[in-house]
This record gives structure tokens, sequence and C-alpha cells, in this order.
């Protein structure tokens, strides 16, 4: 699972039909370039064939998903390696130098699932830990761990968008003392919704 990192930021500056489609273009041809010569581009409408060529395929949005065929993790990890550092120079959008970069998640067949469902999903939640450690980076699926903090992070969405919809969510300041000298040196900040849970900034940047 392959996702295009501050996309909104992008799509929000240039415009969705110009600078935002473009833009996506420019990462699926540059992804398509990557694979090998019996590799597909395509739209995916339906599931996706594990015996088929190596394919890539847009499912949505700023998501792309490469299926490879055959391959280990030490192979996934030098094609994942290979992608970011095509990423990693500038592309030109509309006249615009344009910097971005990729989060990867990496599920194995069979390890991880036997199924296209079970290993897209798993592909997610490792690419959502890629973005929550700070992006332009891939991970491999690992459980347990992963699948209590998908849990934990669907809580935190579903707590906040309860908090929100009842008008709950307020931000709370916490000074910061040196205990020294008794001076103050700076603040912190957090998200409350008057129960005893709060969120602090790095939480929700997470989201």
């Amino acid at each position: 699972m392959i996702d295009l990192d501050r996309f909104k930021n992008i799509n929000d500056t240039l415009g969705h039909t110009i600078g935002g489609d473009q833009l996506l273009r420019e990462v699926a041809e540059l992804l398509n370039t990557s694979l090998n010569p019996c590799d597909t581009l395509s739209n995916t409408n339906g599931e996706i064939d594990l015996n088929s060529c190596d394919t890539i395929a847009r499912i949505g949005g700023d998501e792309f998903v490469v299926v490879l065929n055959g391959v280990d993790e030490i192979q996934a990890s030098k094609k994942a390696n290979d992608l970011l550092q095509k990423l990693s120079t500038p592309l030109f959008v509309e006249g615009y130098e344009i910097y971005t970069s990729l989060s990867i998640g990496i599920s194995i067949f069979p390890s991880d699932g036997q199924t296209a469902e079970t290993l897209l999903k798993n592909a997610d939640i490792a690419m959502y830990q890629v973005k929550a450690q700070g992006r332009n980076s891939f991970r491999f699926f690992s459980p347990p761990d992963m699948n209590k903090r998908s849990i934990k992070r669907l809580e935190m969405e579903n707590n906040l968008r309860y908090a929100i919809e009842r008008g709950e969510l307020f931000l709370e300041y916490q000074p910061q003392v040196n205990v020294q000298n008794r001076q103050l040196f700076g603040g912190s900040n957090r998200s409350s919704d008057g129960s005893s849970r709060s969120w602090v900034s790095s939480d929700l940047t997470s989201l």
C-alpha cells in the first residue's frame, strides 16, 4: 500500500483539477516505470488477481497498490527503497517544483494473509504506522502489535468524532516550568472532551 504524503496540502495549493490530478499522473507514471516489463498500470474496479503479472493500481484518492509476484522481504525492501529514492527528487507540476514523498506499507503472502482483502488491510495498517512515525519510509506488517495500535487509532477517531458532534471538545494549555529556578520556559497544549479522555498534539497528527 502506497500513500502520497501531504497530498491534501498540494491539492489545496495548486487546485484539484489541475495541480492535484497532474501530480497523481506524474507519480503513477513514475511508479509504473519502476516495475518489470510485464507489469501493467490499471484502475481497479474489481479484485486484484494475485496470479497475474505484477500490477500497480490507484485505488482511490492518493493511494496506490503495487502487487509484486514471487518476491521475498529482501526484494520487497529493495523495491520500496527504489520508489522512495525516485521520489526524493522534485516533480514539476504546472511550473511548480514539487517535493513529495511516499509512505509504504508492505504485507507478504501468505504469512500476512491469504486473500487480497486481508493483504490490503494489513498493508494499510503498516502504511499508517509509517505516517505516524514521520512518513517517507516503508514498513512491513508486524502482528499483533500493529493490530493493537490500529484498534487504538480507530477508537481515538470515534471518540474525537463524537466529541466534535456534541461540542464537547476544548483546548487546554499546560505551562512548562523549570523546577530549578521556577521560571516559565514554554508550554504544551492538549485537547480534551471534559472526561478522562484527552489527546496531546502528537496523538492528533497521526490521524
